[in-house]
């Protein structure tokens, strides 16, 4: 694990090093903060929920923001020979890589905390559904990071990583929550638990099922997985 925290300690504070991270996390801010306040000051609505929905929304485009450079300017660079030169293996470059986005999109979601804390001056809120929310996030966020590295491994322009990125991450959000619908019976309850946001849903009204914890955990070590194998094939 030494190996590991050393890389994503060293990407996390890349991120800093250039304008990248606080555009992402700035813009973030901005257009979830606009949209909620403005829902809260105009139309009177004390519901921290359009904030967790506008969350949901958001980190389909930003988490793929995030991971677009970590293994595509590596490789485009050429660095990620010199990295792998070290004695680490490339599950633990991944995984630290990983741990680096997943570190940088926590404080992203820290700082949203802003909203719920100024809806608690006028208005009793249950935390246990907030809480909820926020893990919820947080393990929404996960999977987006996950698609957004795997397409990081696979491309050298960090344009076209975040771009694939994102319409794979809006696949399977309101894209299966589209197929979903169109469907009846068994295929509408296999869609409903194929969506990530069925599980977020479920999550942002504090009920923290096992299932929904175990399908996020699930499907972030599988692109985890599927990182590894791509950057193992492509160093061949």
């Amino acid at each position: 694990m030494r190996n590991v925290w050393t890389i994503a300690r060293r990407d996390f504070i890349a991120f800093f090093h250039s304008a990248m991270a606080y555009i992402v996390v700035s813009v973030f801010l901005l257009l979830t903060n606009f949209f909620f306040f403005y829902s809260f000051f105009v139309q009177n609505m004390a519901d921290v929920r359009n904030l967790f929905n506008l969350i949901s929304i958001m980190s389909a485009f930003f988490a793929p923001a995030i991971t677009m450079r970590l293994i595509a300017e590596e490789r485009r660079s050429r660095s990620i020979e010199l990295l792998l030169s070290f004695p680490v293996t490339k599950l633990q470059v991944v995984l630290g890589k990983y741990l680096a986005a997943i570190l940088l999109f926590s404080v992203m979601l820290g700082l949203t905390l802003i909203g719920p804390i100024t809806i608690s001056a006028v208005a009793d809120l249950d935390w246990g559904a907030i809480f909820g929310s926020y893990l919820g996030s947080l393990l929404l966020g996960s999977v987006y990071l996950g698609i957004g590295l795997v397409f990081s491994t696979v491309s050298r322009n960090q344009l076209v990583a975040v771009i694939l990125g994102i319409a794979a991450c809006l696949a399977i959000s309101l894209g299966v929550e589209f197929a979903r619908v169109l469907m009846e019976g068994a295929m509408a309850s296999f869609f409903d638990y194929l969506g990530v946001m069925s599980h977020f849903r479920s999550m942002s009204r504090g009920v923290i099922d096992s299932r929904d914890v175990i399908y996020y955990l699930s499907m972030s070590s599988f692109l985890v997985a599927l990182s590894v194998y791509l950057l193992d094939r492509e160093s061949a």
